[in-house]
């Protein structure tokens, strides 16, 4: 029965990609692209269909014999909700199933406790589908991402010393607590990015690419075969912790990492004060960020 019961699920979520990325399809074509059986084909599609989660649009024309539906997603069955939760920043978008933004917020993270994080997430949820005009139970699935290791099976967050979180948090299981019915799913944020540029960006012609995100701290996303690189324990990819530097077991790596103390946004900024503190002549000043020096190296 479990074997079975995986079987199932994996050909569903076949079919649904399929639909999504190839609809309005019959299901004699999805039958025919994913090498499935009719039978297996029009039961699963029965059942997305009475979910809502599909919706027939059209039916063939110009084939010889019957009519077919067509069927594609439907885009009004719920939402979904993106968060980038930055060091800094906070960035988080509601969009619809076919991943159209139907409204968006940036703002500064709350750094001030976990309480102070989850008490934001709840109000930009509220903002948010107040924007798109849609009621707050429309949102059906928030999915996070933020800077730290985070455990795949057990949900707990380790090393994410940019935000205001003890070292292993069951952010995710408190968060869950807070939004009764909504399924909360976290993952590392770049780990995130290298999804997305596998998804819509630059990845989605490649079986195997590596994503580095250099901010205010630094990581990897890795996608081996087509497939996200998760590691032990979500450990892959945590590349701010590689041994640099002089001395790279220095007790002053021990909450960063090595590299991220060497090329992060923060480590940057540091390093200009102190060159203008040592008399370095430019035109930079010590409330420049990243952004400025790059420009400033653009320029000559």
């Amino acid at each position: 029965m479990i074997v079975r019961g995986i079987s199932r699920q994996i050909n569903e979520q076949a079919v649904l990609d399929q639909v999504l990325s190839g609809g309005p399809i019959s299901r004699a074509t999805l039958a025919q692209v994913l090498g499935l059986s009719k039978p297996t084909i029009n039961s699963i599609v029965k059942d997305l269909h009475g979910l809502g989660i599909v919706r027939v649009e059209g039916q063939t024309n110009g084939h010889v014999g019957r009519t077919a539906a067509l069927y594609c997603v439907n885009d009004q069955v719920g939402c979904v909700m993106g968060i980038d939760v930055g060091g800094t920043k906070l960035n988080a978008v509601v969009a619809n199933l076919l991943g159209v933004v139907l409204a968006e917020v940036l703002e500064p993270t709350a750094t001030g406790s976990a309480n102070e994080l989850i008490a934001q997430i709840i109000r930009i949820r509220l903002d948010l589908a107040k924007k798109a005009g849609i009621p707050p139970t429309d949102i059906r699935v928030v999915t996070i991402g933020m800077p730290g290791i985070i455990d795949p099976e057990m949900r707990l967050i380790t090393h994410a010393p940019n935000l205001p979180l003890q070292e292993t948090s069951d952010f995710v299981a408190r968060l869950e607590l807070a939004l009764p019915g909504t399924s909360i799913q976290a993952f590392n944020d770049v780990n995130l990015a290298a999804i997305g540029e596998r998804w819509r960006g630059l990845g989605q012609r490649m079986s195997d690419f590596a994503f580095l995100s250099i901010g205010t701290g630094v990581g990897l996303g890795l996608v081996i075969n087509g497939e996200l690189c998760e590691g032990f324990r979500g450990q892959a990819g945590e590349v701010g912790w590689l041994p640099v530097g002089g001395d790279p077991f220095d007790e002053a790596n021990r909450k960063h990492g090595a590299l991220e103390e060497r090329i992060s946004g923060p480590a940057m900024t540091r390093r200009l004060n102190d060159l203008i503190s040592q008399g370095l002549q430019t035109s930079l000043t010590v409330n420049d960020v990243p952004t400025d020096i790059f420009a400033a190296a653009a320029l000559g």
